[in-house]
């Protein structure tokens, strides 16, 4: 039987932590992260069944990396010294 090699579903799964505190994650539409958590979720039953085929583990990380990608949540801007400056000239 063939082994099966989840190193690399493992560390897209790892990578949960660091996309979710991201602003590409937190701003992004409800859908692209309801796809992303599904995804992930997905990756994480892979990842604990012992019986997955190399086609399932590879599939579930193509589609975590896709969830990922496709999030599209744009930066948020810090204008917190700017207001600063601003609020100076009004003064």
């Amino acid at each position: 039987e063939a082994t099966v090699d989840k190193t690399d579903l493992q560390k897209e799964a790892d990578k949960e932590t660091s996309t979710k505190e991201s602003d590409k994650y937190n701003n992004a539409a409800a859908d692209k992260k309801k796809a992303y958590d599904d995804a992930l979720a997905k990756a994480k039953e892979v990842l604990a069944n012992d019986k997955a085929t190399q086609e399932e583990v590879n599939a579930a990380k193509k589609a975590l990396e896709d969830a990922a990608k496709d999030l599209n949540g744009e930066a948020t801007v810090d204008k917190t010294d700017l207001q600063k400056e601003a609020d100076k000239e009004t003064s």
